[in-house]
């Protein structure tokens, strides 16, 4: 808005190049981001990060590659 009157007051820092809109709100959507986003990410890191549930588990995989037959015998791994 060259020129005009700014619709709001401003307060400058830094020798003028830094221009602050006095008396604004924070907007609601980003309330509510900065609410669920942190929840959000401690509910997947709790369920995804520990490693211990389904698919995750260490013996997740076990019965899967039972059915496929590709499991290996210790000594079967490497050898042609």
């Amino acid at each position: 808005m060259s020129g005009g009157r700014l619709p709001y007051e401003t307060e400058h820092y830094a020798d003028q190049e830094v221009e602050e809109y006095v008396g604004i709100p924070v907007p609601t959507f980003l309330k509510w981001v900065y609410l669920i986003l942190p929840i959000w990410g401690m509910i997947w890191f709790w369920l995804y990060w520990d490693g211990s549930t389904g698919a995750l588990d260490r013996g997740g995989w076990q019965k899967l590659e039972q059915a496929a037959n590709t499991t290996f015998r210790k000594g079967d791994v490497g050898s042609p």
